[in-house]
């Protein structure tokens, strides 16, 4: 492998272990702040998916996204395909979990207090998922570049 895939791979593996910072926070948050586990959970899996772009020197646009990530390394890479569904969950939680709809009031409540311990422990398995899934697909860009 040449400086440059050596180079993206450290790269990508730093975003993984902000993944994993994610998570840690999600684990923190779960019961006293669901609605922040929920956001950290799909933050875990938006890095972690940008770190896979990153390695393929891939341009990693600025959505937040996490199906949307999926969609375009799903045809490399056909095991994250199965997470595409459970990814839009996550989805929900990048804005809603700190903005009302555009145009809707609050109405005295805080936007997050709308989201429970359950949906930031679903939050947190799909993130765990998509996490372990890249996880599985750096450790064998990792052995691709012993070996090549």
């Amino acid at each position: 492998m040449n400086a440059e895939g050596s180079e993206r791979l450290s790269e990508a593996a730093g975003w993984l272990a902000q993944a994993e910072l994610n998570l840690e926070a999600v684990k923190l948050c779960l019961e006293a702040v669901p609605s922040a586990a929920c956001f950290y959970a799909q933050q875990a899996a938006d890095v972690a998916l940008k770190g896979v772009y990153i390695a393929h020197g891939l341009d990693v646009s600025d959505t937040h996204s996490t199906s949307g990530l999926i969609n375009g390394l799903y045809m490399r890479f056909p095991d994250l395909s199965k997470l595409r569904t459970s990814a839009r969950t996550l989805d929900a939680y990048y804005i809603g979990t700190r903005y009302t709809p555009r145009g809707e009031r609050t109405h005295g409540v805080a936007p997050g207090k709308s989201f429970t311990s359950d949906d930031a422990k679903e939050a947190l398995n799909v993130a765990v998922t998509i996490t372990e899934a890249v996880k599985k697909i750096y450790a064998g860009l990792v052995l691709d570049s012993k070996n090549g």
